[in-house]
């Protein structure tokens, strides 16, 4: 009986990795109303992440929406647009939140650390900053836990604070002279 030859088989050639497609929700806060439609500063973020989108971004992408609270103060996550985003992810519409600083998702520390190191790796959603500190938790997903990001949120949810305290006192002093602290006097 002829020996029978060792047979060498290949190793299975590794599949591609799937490519993802982002579904991008694009986030544009700003928390003081400049009385126009659509103010100034909105009309710039979009045109910096839109062409950050356009230039920078790595991966295929398709663009949700522009979730925009023009007039809001990032203090608290019940913003409008802030909740459709939420809800877009929850609906498997959104898996990924781009926007211009933290603080223009957040001026809440806790919020921030909430979203940042909790809500959005569960959902997987990919968050990205392009401001200072540049964040990209897909790329460099330790972004978020070193200092630079916890620290800048602090700063933010301080400076709102500051802000804030500073702006009542103001008005209380004001009132307590009996002037006018309205948006227009009569």
């Amino acid at each position: 009986m002829p020996k029978a030859k060792p047979r060498t088989t290949k190793p299975a050639a590794p599949k591609a990795a799937a490519q993802i497609i982002w579904y991008i929700a694009v986030y544009i806060r700003l928390s003081r109303d400049d009385g126009n439609e659509e103010s100034e500063s909105v009309v710039n973020q979009k045109k910096i992440l839109t062409e950050y989108l356009e230039k920078q971004f790595s991966g295929q992408y398709v663009l949700a929406d522009f979730y925009i609270d023009d007039g809001l103060s990032g203090t608290d996550d019940t913003r409008a647009s802030f909740m459709r985003v939420i809800a877009d992810i929850e609906d498997g519409k959104v898996n990924c939140v781009v926007c211009k600083t933290l603080s223009r998702a957040f001026r809440n520390y806790a919020d921030q650390g909430y979203y940042l190191e909790s809500y959005f790796p569960q959902k997987h959603v990919r968050f990205i900053s392009t401001g200072d500190p540049k964040i990209d938790t897909y790329t460099n997903p330790e972004a978020i836990t070193g200092l630079e990001v916890p620290i800048t949120g602090l700063m933010n949810d301080r400076f709102a604070a500051k802000t804030s305290s500073d702006v009542r006192r103001t008005f209380d002093h004001k009132r307590r002279n009996g002037e006018f602290i309205g948006a227009f006097p009569a």
